[in-house]
């Protein structure tokens, strides 16, 4: 299969919903048309055409490509499109040709022909971005000679130049590209710590254009720390430990770890009074007596086991703003908690105990049980996990030599990596999201906690929309998924739109949106903060996948 940016079918999976509700018709085909014809004979246009059901009788190859054509008074041969995709997915099938230049062995970047269709051959959508060949001779014939090997050799001569990342070159993509009215040539090549993208007019002249995309995520998004804030630097995976997506690593080697910030530590956090939180210790609240949050639930009411999970945790965090603080900084004698602005890290009680570690600190949170085969919730207290001892904590920890999978959970514990992954991910998440726009002063700066290694959950992670997001503990097979953003900021998806949405939305439409949205918010900050051009791969986590991020089941693939 060629390589290709999937950039394109992307968006086109959002028209897919988005588009039809504007009205848009074949109206904007003839309009586009009558733009290539103003434009002069070699400079490249891309037609962009699009029909829905009942529009098309055959999308087939070549009844497109003979309509295309014949109504547009171009071009279009068979032989130069590619099928690059051929998918099933849960309700629907999806095919995606790639054009390539009639003469040279590449892709022309945001062209393609991409069909929908249910399994029974029904058309639902079709949609091509295409060039006139004879657009595409004219405009690489004004290029003169086109030698890709030549431009190739070049970029790799240019990036020993560039001071901020000289490393190996361990991948080479080339294509042409449609910038500004002119038809370019375009290398990309993967280095140790991002991508350099050169455009080249011509094969034997300097490139017209640089860019440079870093995979590290060091003070991409973050904030100035407030005065009751501190951060320390330390090094995490910027994507996910090799183990969990073998696409960022170099021939299946270990994944880097790369130079980030644990941002936004505060100096003082509070210190738990068990006296005060034995009550709540003692008590489960039952599903059966649960009312929704919006409505008021008075001390009474709690008293008498009617409860809502607003109501009770709204009590709990009265009880925890009026504990003691003590001092969290490093250099003060104490050892600092992960507790920050976006994010507190937190072991489950249960694998503490289970693994026979000694737990420092506690804060009491809520553990879903079943008593009588009425499920409900108790709270138990949820241990900080291993502290930082030093300002070069974050850096030292070692994410360990051998593969994760091969981790025993207490192994995992005492090293104390994963408590710093999260952290940074949580904060990395709501600083994204705010550089993105959402700003509303409660919903984007109100605290995640996060609890890793909860015995409850095999080799999956979840949030409770109600703060808090949990990982599990994992088989031989299924290595950390607390080491793969995408995974976390996923789960983080899920918490924003539970923070957005009525918390008494329920049924397969609202699990159908919480899904599809979370793989959309995932994939968002991905691209906002990391490579800009994916390799997706089936076996990888959803937001890489290569139609839309991993559409694997129904409810996915509804959202």
């Amino acid at each position: 299969m060629a390589k290709h940016s999937r950039r394109l079918l992307i968006s086109s999976l959002l028209k897919v919903a988005l588009v039809a509700s504007l009205g848009v018709n074949q109206g904007c085909h003839i309009a586009e048309s009558r733009l290539q014809e103003s434009r002069t004979d070699n400079e490249p246009v891309i037609l962009r055409l699009r029909w829905t059901r009942g529009q098309l009788a055959d999308a087939s190859l070549d009844a497109l490509l003979a309509r295309i054509s014949t109504e547009n008074r171009i071009q279009l041969s068979k032989s130069n499109f590619e099928l690059f995709e051929d998918r099933a997915l849960a309700h629907m099938n999806f095919r995606m040709f790639e054009q390539r230049h009639p003469e040279e062995d590449a892709p022309v970047d945001g062209t393609g022909i991409r069909i929908w269709e249910t399994p029974s051959g029904e058309i639902i959508q079709v949609e091509a971005d295409v060039i006139d060949e004879k657009r595409l001779q004219a405009s690489s014939e004004a290029m003169g000679q086109v030698d890709f090997a030549k431009i190739r050799e070049r970029a790799v001569s240019l990036l020993a130049l560039q001071e901020q990342d000289n490393s190996l070159v361990t991948d080479v993509r080339t294509s042409f590209d449609v910038r500004r009215g002119k038809l370019q040539m375009r290398v990309s090549l993967r280095a140790a710590r991002g991508w350099h993208t050169w455009w080249f007019d011509n094969s034997f002249r300097d490139p017209a254009e640089h860019k440079y995309r870093t995979f590290t995520r060091q003070n991409h998004f973050s904030q100035n720390d407030s005065a009751d804030e501190y951060s320390i630097p330390a090094r995490t995976f910027p994507v996910a430990d090799a183990g969990v997506n073998r696409d960022y690593t170099d021939n299946g080697v270990r994944g880097e770890l790369a130079p980030t910030q644990l941002r936004h530590i505060k100096k003082r956090i509070p210190q738990r009074n068990p006296v005060r939180y034995f009550p709540w210790e003692a008590r489960t609240f039952l599903t059966s007596n649960q009312v929704s949050s919006a409505k008021k639930v008075s001390d009474v009411d709690v008293a008498n086991g009617i409860w809502s999970y607003g109501a009770v945790m709204g009590r709990l965090l009265a009880l925890s703003t009026s504990d003691a603080q003590v001092i969290n900084e490093i250099g003060f004698g104490n050892p600092a908690r992960l507790v920050g602005r976006f994010a507190s890290v937190y072991w489950h009680p249960a694998a503490a105990n289970k693994f026979g570690l000694d737990p420092a600190d506690v804060r009491l949170a809520p553990r879903h049980t079943t008593r009588e085969g009425d499920r409900g919730i108790s709270f138990l207290p949820f241990h900080y996990g291993k502290p930082l001892l030093t300002a070069e904590d974050g850096n030292s920890r070692a994410s360990g030599v051998q593969p994760v999978e091969q981790k025993s959970v207490a192994e995992l514990m005492r090293q104390g990596f994963d408590e710093i992954q999260t952290y940074e991910m949580v904060t990395t998440f709501f600083e994204a999201m705010q550089s993105m726009g959402f700003t509303d002063p409660e919903l984007s700066t109100h605290p995640v906690n996060v609890v890793l290694f909860n015995p409850d959950v095999e080799d999956n992670a979840f949030s409770t929309l109600e703060g808090e997001i949990n990982f599990g503990v994992y088989t031989k097979e299924t290595p950390s998924m607390a080491r793969s953003n995408a995974t976390g900021w996923h789960e983080l998806g899920h918490e924003l739109i539970g923070r957005l949405s009525h918390p008494e939305l329920g049924g397969a439409a609202s699990w159908a949106m919480h899904e599809g949205v979370a793989d959309y918010i995932a994939h968002a900050i991905m691209r906002g903060i990391n490579d800009p051009i994916m390799k997706p791969h089936v076996a990888d986590p959803r937001p890489f996948n290569s139609t839309f991020f991993a559409m694997n089941n129904e409810v996915h693939d509804a959202g």
